[in-house]
């Protein structure tokens, strides 16, 4: 992380009046808590960072801000609101003119948000925070919408931020800020992402009584499948007799790009040299491919095949991929590609037959997981566990020869922090948010949860709010009779307190 962030960090900007309203972001009665993720040879690491709030109030250049500190009270920036803008003061970089790519006079404050801005519509700010030492940077609001949890409205914005050549896309919430930063540096990833990076992801936004009104998987963003905020990466192995002879990465894959045809918006699906290899929307919880010209006329053919020579009047352009609320002993119509690398037309109609269905959390994000035959998975906002997600794969060719198949690896937030990953696909099973089946490290015995090799454990109610945490041991003692689940390291195990 930063640095300077924990020991002084940034000052953000409050506006008179200083007390909460309706759609407030700089307000005293909110928590907001972290997760820090730190990596280390591509081995991610996340870390919880809670307690972060407004405390107390300062004055600059005639005007009054809110002190936003972390959990051990270290000032990391002064802000203040006019109605749906937030400003951060900039007492830490008046020293002579902003460095940066656009030169301009010493401001007393920058914009951080506006969420009056409309799509389309840009802001300079300084995002990045003193590692940039005072970097201006174009914002650009590229969709507005609102979205209601727990009974509130919350105004939500996808956005651009570029810096030099480099281009990253956020989410910000009115209200809480920014998903990947903290509310007082919004952009808090690098620019591009690398085996040695860390950054910062909201998880809860709390009342001071620990009540969660907003969490990560609130937004997601909507909690949708085909979105620009996620990044796909792959693995395709190749298979003979059975066995894997190979394997190569392929990631990167993700949205970007909003075209109309027939009528119909989509997202371009791109890979990791951004080609655009699909198009794809999403209308509640059905995920829908665009065929091209090429597909429809293979869709003409076997839809002659399964329909025993009877022909349809209209083309079809589309068709169903997923559909997340099929619950299990249900099916739908679908296609299925026959290989990774085979060419585009080369799919079957097949009946997705859901033999199981049951809510997942993998750390602080909810997910819907199916099973069907042939022990593969599909996952709400991930996709299948075999195939690319434009590209499912539950059916291969029978063949000696080697063939080819993909294998999701891991779903992350704007290509750094891993919150999905095959282990999560294979491991996941029916019961209270997917608790892991496997070998552990725990044990529980007369009201203490020993964790073995001093490991951090916490004890999570089955909600998935954390209730206590602690290092080596952790009495159960203050605990109401229930079920529990405890984590420690990669282990997690369920008990009963009595």
């Amino acid at each position: 992380m930063k640095k300077h962030l924990l020991a002084c960090g940034l000052v953000v900007a409050v506006s008179a009046p200083l007390f909460a309203q309706t759609g407030s972001t700089v307000r005293e009665d909110r928590i907001w808590n972290y997760i820090y993720v730190s990596s280390t040879d591509c081995v991610y690491a996340p870390t919880p960072m809670d307690g972060f709030r407004f405390d107390g109030t300062t004055e600059w250049k005639g005007r009054k801000y809110l002190i936003f500190r972390d959990n051990e009270g270290n000032d990391l920036g002064h802000l203040r609101q006019e109605g749906g803008k937030v400003y951060l003061a900039l007492e830490y970089y008046i020293d002579g003119d902003i460095p940066g790519s656009q030169e301009v006079e010493t401001p007393d404050e920058v914009l951080l948000y506006d969420f009056d801005a409309k799509p389309g519509e840009s802001y300079l700010t300084m995002p990045y925070g003193q590692e940039f030492y005072g970097e201006l940077a174009e914002t650009t609001v590229t969709d507005a919408y609102s979205i209601e949890v727990n009974g509130e409205t919350f105004r939500c914005q996808e956005v651009d931020i570029k810096i030099d050549d480099n281009t990253d896309h956020f989410t910000f919430v009115e209200g809480i800020g920014s998903l990947d930063g903290y509310i007082s540096e919004p952009a808090g990833l690098p620019a591009m992402p690398s085996i040695y990076s860390n950054s910062i992801h909201l998880a809860t936004w709390n009342t001071p009584d620990g009540d969660i009104l907003f969490k990560l998987s609130d937004i997601n963003p909507r909690g949708l499948t085909v979105n620009e905020a996620q990044v796909w990466n792959y693995t395709v192995e190749t298979l003979s007799e059975g066995k894997t002879v190979a394997s190569v990465s392929d990631s990167g894959y993700h949205f970007k790009g909003l075209v109309r045809e027939d009528g119909r918006p989509y997202l371009q699906f791109r890979n990791g040299d951004d080609e655009v290899m699909a198009l794809m929307r999403q209308d509640g919880e059905n995920v829908y491919l665009h065929l091209d010209k090429d597909m429809q006329e293979q869709m003409k053919y076997l839809h002659l095949i399964y329909n025993e020579g009877e022909s349809y009047q209209e083309p079809l352009t589309e068709v169903l991929l997923y559909a997340s609320d099929v619950a299990a002993g249900n099916y739908y119509n679908s296609i299925s590609y026959l290989s990774a690398d085979g060419d585009a037309t080369d799919f079957m109609l097949y009946d997705i037959e859901i033999s199981e269905s049951f809510p997942q959390r993998v750390g602080v994000v909810d997910f819907n997981m199916q099973k069907i035959p042939g022990d593969i998975s599909i996952v709400s906002r991930a996709g299948m566990s075999r195939g690319y997600l434009h590209r499912p794969q539950p059916f291969m060719e029978e063949s000696d020869s080697p063939c080819t198949v993909a294998l999701l690896e891991s779903l992350t937030f704007n290509n750094i922090y891993p919150f999905y990953t095959r282990e999560d696909f294979s491991s996941a099973v029916n019961g209270v948010h997917g608790v892991k089946s496997q070998k552990t490290d725990i044990s529980y015995s007369g009201g203490v949860v020993i964790a073995a090799d001093g490991a951090e454990v916490a004890v999570y109610d089955m909600a998935g709010k954390r209730l206590a945490q602690g290092r080596g041991s952790l009495s159960t003692d203050n605990l109401q009779p229930g079920v529990y689940i405890v984590k420690a390291a990669a282990a997690a195990l369920k008990i009963t307190v009595k």
